[in-house]
């Protein structure tokens, strides 16, 4: 049995709030650091690269933007201290009204009774599936290395990665070991499976006998193959907004969308 208000006649309106632009206020007991050059820097390079790594490093030793300012080493007077206090004051009315923002938005999350609202876009920015790896290889065990269960995923959240980044991980990375203590099969022999209601989505690792005239090594190259009829697609390099792709939105499509064609 599935709730939602969306059911209900004469269902309350939906409340409508003002959203006011994030500003930084003016604090003499701070002092915001100028942002690091990894953070507004264009990356053309692959997360492995030797450059891309030192920035990365770079960026997490030197901390973050705030630095405190000890109050005691600053002239104060009356004046300061009652600014401060309305400051806070200020501030403590802000978190109030967001708590109350927040109260009033599980209204529509969840019915009248507390039940979750089954079609409230909220509830649905997330898939579980069931996923599990072996090893295909006749050589080796042929018990699970990860057994199957249920995995759960938020859309560019917990537990997710992007597609490329997914990819040049778990699949191209030649480093990447089994995670089984037992398992000593190399991962290429591996098998990776996605289970979500009657779909299955199975991940299987080949080594291409000859690369393909005028690869990139440095770039993700997509083509399809179908069963039924033979025909392969164009084979295209991956672009930045698919490297960037949820890959917990894409294992969705791939079980849900039974429009998705053969280019």
């Amino acid at each position: 049995m599935y709730f939602s208000n969306s059911l209900i006649p004469n269902k309350p309106k939906k409340t409508e709030y003002n959203d006011s632009p994030s500003k930084r206020e003016d604090n003499p007991n701070v002092i915001f650091k100028p942002s690091h050059y990894f953070v507004t820097a264009t990356l053309t390079k692959p997360a492995s690269d030797a450059s891309v790594q030192a920035a990365l490093a770079d960026f997490r030793a030197r901390g973050g933007t705030i630095q405190n300012v000890c109050r005691c080493s600053s002239k104060t007077n009356d004046d300061e201290v009652k600014l401060s206090v309305r400051e806070e004051i200020k501030k403590l009315e802000v978190e109030i009204e967001e708590k109350k923002r927040r109260e009033n938005l599980k209204k529509f999350y969840f019915t009248e009774e507390g039940k979750i609202d089954a079609l409230h876009p909220f509830n649905h920015q997330r898939i579980s599936v069931l996923f599990s790896s072996f090893s295909q290889s006749f050589h080796f065990n042929s018990t699970f290395c990860v057994t199957p269960s249920v995995l759960t995923m938020d859309f560019y959240g917990r537990n997710d990665i992007n597609l490329g980044a997914f990819l040049e991980r778990y699949c191209f990375n030649s480093t990447y070991k089994c995670l089984s203590a037992i398992c000593t099969a190399p991962f290429l022999h591996h098998v990776r499976k996605f289970v979500h209601g009657s779909g299955c989505i199975e991940i299987l690792l080949r080594q291409m006998e000859s690369s393909l005239d005028e690869m990139d090594s440095t770039t993700i190259y997509m083509w399809s193959w179908c069963k039924l009829c033979r025909q392969v697609s164009p084979v295209v390099p991956m672009s930045s907004d698919t490297w960037t792709f949820s890959f917990a939105k894409y294992l969705e499509f791939r079980f849900q969308e039974s429009k998705i064609n053969r280019r």
